[in-house]
């Protein structure tokens, strides 16, 4: 019904975002890169009628054939040689139930690093599957109870179909922009917005990697930038049909090898934008949280397996977070009988929330600076400090941990139109500013400045609206203001319906 009309040319340009033959050329590079990855293939599929009802959609036509990773993957390329590959339902039961099974970190982001090379910004948790080992096949000088202590999951990133998409044209163009869909970037020589390429990762990203440290991750980015050579990616493009390549083999090789040798500042730019508000996620076991402000700069958070009678079996997390990269600490039991204590002598520092979970939790505070704590009215002891702000309900959902919670502030320019027979029409715009907090919802502050202009009176609007949720415990406040031009016209048409 479409054919031949506008909307056709439209959705002609879209599909044309796609680069069918992308998926081909991923495997040597996240080989060399140190990454697992699916095989794809170019097949051809004959005209055969045991195609049934797809017949008339794929017969006689080129195709893509990609294994699912699932169960036992060790007799295949590219998935490390693991005999237990697993979804990202299952997966997420295993890290949240137990605190001994564990995602590797800087494999993860490693990976994701990777994805930002190639411009896929649809990994969302869907797109995954994972790898699962024992500890001693990733670490063969482990000894004793670490050799098998839990599982360590790697990540195994599979639809590659958004690989080098190409955001060209008037409308994918302006699409990528932060203001309206920005997770489309184009693949070209710069990474574009990173906060957007990264949107649909940005809750594992988050979860998962909030260990690493900045330099942590800028090593991942020069070992990828060393492993991705010249001739890696040449070896890459070689895998193209020899018509393909002709059309696409120079454009490729100077964008692969321009994004390659910006690999360590796009993994520093991708640290700090994780680094300021950072989840750190226990389990349904028992956890101690030890929060330490040795300073006003420096907070050390460290995380503690125990035994159900809080007894310290060993260490899970340990990371110091700076105050000029990390504004909020969100630590979050989960369940099981969780201790949280906050000390220090520093009077500033990123401000700490701790949510306890269900269980018996003791929340600690001996410090001078902002704490929150959460959690069931029966199911915690608190020991609040000078300025700690204790939410204590008797409603279970006070103890919800929401992995997708999390938003960027935003600022986007906003334009305001108008018009009336006396001034004839109004022209402006002005900025929206929106900022997130805990559990702040839809947002916590909302500030829109606008104003216009009318050439023909000179007469001029300037209007500023201010949201801010939950001021005075449950109320929100609003604040309005305008200031009219002295010669604007306002027709007053009386207070009834018949003046």
């Amino acid at each position: 019904a479409l054919r031949g009309t506008v909307a056709d040319d439209v959705l002609d340009d879209q599909v044309a975002i796609l680069h069918p033959y992308g998926a081909f050329i991923i495997p040597p590079l996240a080989e060399a890169a140190g990454v697992y990855h699916t095989n794809p293939e170019l097949v051809y599929v004959p005209d055969d009628p045991r195609l049934g009802r797809f017949r008339d959609l794929v017969a006689g036509q080129p195709m893509m054939l990609e294994e699912r990773p699932d169960d036992d993957m060790s007799d295949l390329p590219g998935f490390g040689g693991a005999r237990d590959v697993i979804g990202s339902p299952k997966l997420f039961d295993e890290v949240n139930g137990d605190n001994d099974h564990r995602v590797d970190a800087a494999f993860f982001a490693r990976t994701r690093l990777f994805d930002m090379y190639l411009s896929d910004w649809d990994r969302h948790r869907d797109q995954w599957r994972w790898a699962a080992f024992e500890p001693y096949e990733l670490d063969p000088s482990l000894t004793g109870d670490e050799r098998k202590r839990g599982k360590v999951y790697r990540p195994i990133p599979r639809d590659r179909d958004w690989a080098f998409n190409k955001m060209d044209g008037l409308f994918p163009s302006l699409l990528e922009t932060k203001y309206f869909e920005p997770k489309f970037q184009d693949f070209d020589h710069d990474y574009g917005y990173l906060k957007g390429l990264n949107l649909a990762g940005l809750e594992l990203d988050r979860r998962f990697t909030a260990s690493l440290t900045r330099s942590d991750w800028i090593a991942i980015g020069q070992d990828l930038q060393a492993r991705l050579t010249d001739d890696v990616i040449e070896r890459a493009l070689a895998r193209w049909p020899e018509p393909i390549r002709a059309l696409y083999e120079d454009e490729f090789t100077e964008k692969l090898r321009a994004r390659r040798d910006r690999l360590p500042e796009v993994a520093e730019r991708y640290y700090e934008i994780l680094a300021g508000v950072v989840d750190v996620v226990g389990s349904h076991k028992h956890e101690r949280f030890e929060v330490h402000r040795r300073n006003d700069r420096e907070t050390e958070v460290v995380v503690y397996k125990t035994k159900k009678d809080g007894t310290v079996v060993r260490p899970l997390f340990r990371r110091t977070f700076l105050a000029d990269e990390t504004r909020e600490i969100r630590l979050y039991g989960l369940g099981g009988n969780d201790h949280v204590e906050v000390t220090g002598p520093a009077r500033r520092g990123p401000r700490v929330i701790a949510v306890g979970g269900p269980g018996q939790d003791t929340l600690i505070d001996r410090t001078r600076t902002p704490v929150g704590f959460y959690d069931t009215t029966t199911g915690a002891a608190f020991e609040p400090g000078a300025k700690t702000r204790v939410i204590a309900s008797d409603d279970a959902t006070v103890n919800t941990y929401d992995p997708r919670a999390f938003r960027f502030d935003t600022a986007a320019p906003r334009l305001f139109f108008g018009s009336n027979k006396d001034d004839g029409l109004f022209v402006g715009g002005g900025v929206q500013v929106i900022r997130h907090g805990f559990r702040k919802e839809p947002y916590a502050r909302r500030h829109v400045l606008v104003g216009n202009f009318a050439a023909a009176t000179q007469a001029f609007n300037l209007i500023y609206e201010g949201r801010f949720t939950d001021t005075f415990g449950p109320l929100d406040a609003g604040l309005d203001a305008r200031v009219l031009s002295p010669n604007s016209i306002r027709n007053f048409l009386g207070l009834g319906n018949r003046t």
